[in-house]
């Protein structure tokens, strides 16, 4: 990781409705999605300092436009329309195991956003047996810039940001990515501490 960020202590925070299970091992989660292209890495370190081997890391957000793999498109806040996509869909969406540092890196988009929520993407980290669940989310100025270019400028009118939203709220600036640019695109990371 080359934008090594300093370790905080994981933070659990909502899984969300839109989690599917069997998600694919993958690095690249594009597919077919267009967006500002970023690449997540993630960190798991122990409480012992010590990084954590073989953790399997499952990441899942919403498209630019805010729709979710295997879901419907989103329509105003509040609404639960959920499954109305094609259940075999998966971009977005994958896992992968940590390496000997403990990292592991996805290659992925920006993600948009949806009524009622701030821009974010979900994790779920399963160590030793233990299953850990937490958001991450990107500086609200970073937002507001990438929201503005294509395609994600189609839909506008973001109702969230970071200080009005729910999750964010429970500890969301200690999932905050460091995010810096790279190429045409971003790359994020985060280092969070697992009580093993």
């Amino acid at each position: 990781m080359n934008n090594d960020p300093e370790c905080r202590p994981w933070v659990e925070q909502d899984e969300g409705p839109y989690h599917l299970d069997g998600e694919p091992f993958r690095q690249d989660l594009i597919e077919d999605r267009p967006g500002v292209p970023l690449r997540l890495a993630v960190r798991l370190i122990g409480d012992d300092a010590i990084p954590v081997v073989g953790a399997v890391v499952d990441v899942w957000h919403c498209d630019a436009l805010g729709r979710y793999s295997g879901f419907g498109a989103p329509s105003a806040p509040g609404d639960d329309t959920r499954h109305t996509g094609s259940a075999a869909e998966r971009f977005l969406r994958g896992r992968q195991r940590t390496d000997e540092d403990g990292c592991c890196e996805f290659r992925t988009i920006y993600p948009g956003w949806y009524g009622g929520r701030t821009v974010h993407i979900h994790v779920i980290a399963e160590v030793d047996g233990r299953r850990w669940t937490s958001q991450f989310f990107f500086p609200d100025a970073l937002n507001d810039e990438v929201l503005a270019r294509p395609p994600y400028g189609q839909r506008p009118g973001r109702d969230t940001t970071n200080a009005t939203d729910d999750i964010f709220a429970h500890h969301g600036e200690d999932t905050m990515l460091a995010v810096i640019p790279d190429r045409d695109g971003y790359r994020a990371a985060i280092c969070l501490r697992v009580n093993r």
